[in-house]
């Protein structure tokens, strides 16, 4: 579960808080994103990754939200973010503090994407608030069953 704040110089493009969390099911597995903007509007995503079940892990589904709200930021012109998660890998490898060969491959598109903002923090923050992201990411899993 990945929680990612955004914060842009302009009031259009800004955001507050955006979760998004991973999970591992039995077939596939799925993400929550919440974005939620300065007037308390949220803006709910779910991802569902049909990934053969050998290759589906909680550190892919934790990247592929990741990955999802990055790509959100970049189209809403979001400059300057701090990715706020629960899962202590990503955040390590996304300050740069670790390096797991297994997930180079998203650490690697992570590093693109980090391109199109001026900033990018990470900050670990427990699971339990996270949950509106993880309920996003279980209700994802319960559509493709």
């Amino acid at each position: 579960m990945t929680n990612v704040k955004f914060f842009g110089s302009e009031s259009r493009k800004t955001l507050g808080p955006l979760s998004s969390g991973g999970g591992k099911r039995a077939i596939s597995a799925s993400a929550g994103v919440l974005l939620v903007a300065p007037t308390g509007e949220n803006l709910k995503y779910v991802v569902q990754m049909h990934f053969p079940r050998e290759r589906s892990t909680n550190n892919t589904a934790e990247y592929e939200g990741l990955l999802a709200g990055l790509r959100i930021a970049i189209d809403l012109g979001i400059r300057k973010l701090i990715v706020r998660g629960d899962s202590q890998l990503v955040v390590k490898e996304v300050n740069k503090d670790y390096q797991s060969p297994l997930m180079e491959a998203y650490v690697d598109e992570v590093r693109k994407l980090e391109e199109s903002f001026d900033s990018l923090q990470a900050e670990h923050v427990p699971r339990a608030e996270n949950n509106i992201a993880d309920d996003l990411s279980k209700r994802a899993a319960l559509k493709t069953e």
